[in-house]
């Protein structure tokens, strides 16, 4: 059941004081994240209305009922008769949707069966016509041991995105004991082993193409809509968000014009190098009207949010005592309306910027 929904703010001050609003310079405009985890944008007639790239409840529903209404069709059977062949016209090539995801950091420990019982949660994964197995592939060193990379294969191309939007940056053995084992999922590169065009021949090719078929329509109807355990749920913004107090005075602020700059920049660092291994810091917000000295961490995981709270909860930071807790949502904290050019925004793309650069060398 959800959680009761807050009016939206519609003025300058209820913007600079809803923590659940914050601005995307990727975007150029405000954002805000529900209690139920749909992600809003403000128009600019201050109107919010629904952020269309957001995963939510009904998106997955909707990319579940594509599996519940679609059906396969059977091999046809050739005709006795063939029509006389036509001269051959050169026809433009149509790429075929990409339904591959590639999957790096997984535990040294994990098998074939483990990733393709996981990822089967996204949708059906596609069975190679030879082997009748699932289409997974884990990749090995130059020693055969595994290095953590894997390729799954699905039967549709919708199954990939969900996939990113739900696994990407998860926990891959949530719930279980250990360390967290923080996947990422991508689309695969469209070079990956290219599905080779078969024409379905008679005799034993044919019956086993046939069977295949039939196996993948069975677990198309199997898969039920209403099953809980096929949908993780999603963190709340508000569990990836902490909330540190007594991180400055506000005579601090006054008497010194780029303190609030700094003290973001050193938390930010100090958040990105203590906790790089759970997630990353996604932004960081200064309230410089409220005398407590809050500063807001939004993180890419619950596990860093939580780790965070561990380490900053009762630290001494310049004579204060910090007061470190995870965000409810009730919070009301003030500050002043910032420019569009936040270092968190700047450094964020810069990161994100890089790491493209070095997916691609």
């Amino acid at each position: 059941m959800s959680a009761e929904i807050k009016p939206f703010p519609t003025t300058d001050d209820e913007l600079k004081s809803d923590v659940r609003v914050y601005f995307s310079k990727v975007e150029g405009k405000h954002l805000l994240e529900d209690e139920d985890g749909q992600d809003w944008e403000l128009n600019e007639g201050y109107t919010w209305i629904p952020k269309k790239t957001m995963v939510d409840e009904e998106r997955v529903r909707q990319f579940q009922s594509v599996y519940a209404s679609g059906g396969l069709n059977e091999v046809d059977e050739e005709r006795r008769v063939k029509p006389k062949k036509a001269p051959k016209t050169e026809q433009p090539r149509i790429e075929k949707p990409n339904c591959a995801i590639y999957i790096t950091s997984l535990p040294l420990d994990a098998t074939e069966e483990e990733v393709a019982t996981e990822f089967s949660r996204y949708g059906v994964i596609a069975v190679a016509t030879e082997s009748g197995h699932a289409r997974v592939k884990l990749y090995n060193d130059e020693d055969g041991n595994f290095k953590g990379d894997a390729l799954v294969v699905y039967h549709r191309p919708e199954s990939v995105q969900l996939a990113i939007q739900m696994a990407d940056d998860a926990d891959f053995r949530i719930g279980q004991k250990g360390p967290p084992a923080i996947i990422h999922v991508t689309v695969a590169d469209t070079t990956y082993k290219k599905q080779k065009e078969r024409t379905a021949k008679v005799g034993k090719e044919k019956r086993k193409i046939v069977n295949n078929l039939q196996k993948l329509n069975a677990k198309l109807t199997d898969w039920d809509d209403d099953e809980p355990s096929t949908i993780p749920k999603a963190a709340s913004k508000y569990d990836k968000m902490v909330v540190l107090k007594h991180m400055f005075t506000l005579h601090e602020l006054a008497t010194d014009p780029s303190a609030a700059q700094e003290i973001k920049e050193d938390i930010m660092e100090e958040c990105e190098e203590k906790f790089k291994g759970l997630g990353t810091v996604a932004n960081v917000t200064l309230f410089d009207q409220e005398a407590e000295g809050v500063v807001t961490v939004r993180f890419s995981t619950v596990e860093a949010a939580n780790a965070c709270v561990k380490v900053m909860n009762g630290r001494n930071f310049d004579g204060r005592v910090v007061e470190a807790s995870i965000a409810t949502g009730e919070e009301k904290f003030k500050k002043t309306i910032e420019k569009r050019d936040d270092v968190e925004e700047e450094r964020r793309l810069a990161m994100f910027g890089d790491s493209l650069e070095e997916d691609f060398k």
